[in-house]
């Protein structure tokens, strides 16, 4: 147990010195799920378009906070052995979506003492979005963000 939190804390503090999505939305999830692969045994599939997408930074770094947080739950609190995440532009939108093969959860009840649903909807709410969240036991969980693209950018 030690090791894994020294491997984690050692990966979360390469994270804190660079910009986490210096090179893309996309390219920045397949790298957390590379350090996550090793750690834990998690499969995890990335798919996404290989451009820049229509988002500013603070908005890609939001969604790239949820991806992890979804990811983590998926890790820690659902078993899960593989985990997808699939980043779409679409029609003025980008969508970012978690699915994940663990054990799932029921999402309107309470979870007192854990604070990452709740992390999530507050920053897809700063990120212009909105965050679904469906889950149910035994069924896996999909996790959703979905926020408007700008149109000034390409």
């Amino acid at each position: 147990m030690t090791r894994s939190v020294q491997s984690e804390m050692r990966s979360l503090m390469s994270e804190v010195h660079r910009d986490p999505v210096h090179d893309g939305l996309v390219a920045a999830p397949a790298r957390h799920a590379s350090g996550l692969r090793g750690s834990n045994g998690l499969t995890i599939d990335v798919q996404g378009p290989g451009r820049r997408l229509a988002l500013s930074e603070p908005v890609e770094t939001q969604l790239l906070a949820i991806g992890r947080e979804a990811l983590a739950n998926a890790q820690k609190h659902a078993g899960a052995s593989a985990a997808r995440v699939r980043i779409l532009a679409q029609q003025g939108h980008v969508l970012l979506e978690v699915r994940d093969n663990g054990r799932g959860f029921n999402p309107a009840a309470g979870h007192p003492g854990h604070f990452g649903l709740d992390s999530m909807r507050s920053r897809a709410a700063e990120a212009g979005g909105s965050l679904t969240i469906m889950s149910t036991p035994e069924s896996g969980t999909l996790v959703r963000v979905c926020v408007p693209a700008e149109t000034d950018r390409t």
